[in-house]
């Protein structure tokens, strides 16, 4: 679905900017964006 993609590529700037972001919680958030992404991706296949 082109909402899906759309998502994905939201998902994927966000996290490259915070993996620039040492901090522990930044990491946690990045840990739970990376599964919603993989949620995302799973279900528009």
């Amino acid at each position: 679905m082109p909402g899906t993609a759309i998502f994905i590529l939201h998902f994927q700037s966000l996290k490259a900017l915070l993996t620039s972001n040492t901090s522990e919680s930044t990491s946690r958030l990045c840990n739970h964006i990376q599964l919603v992404e993989t949620a995302l991706i799973q279900g528009g296949e």
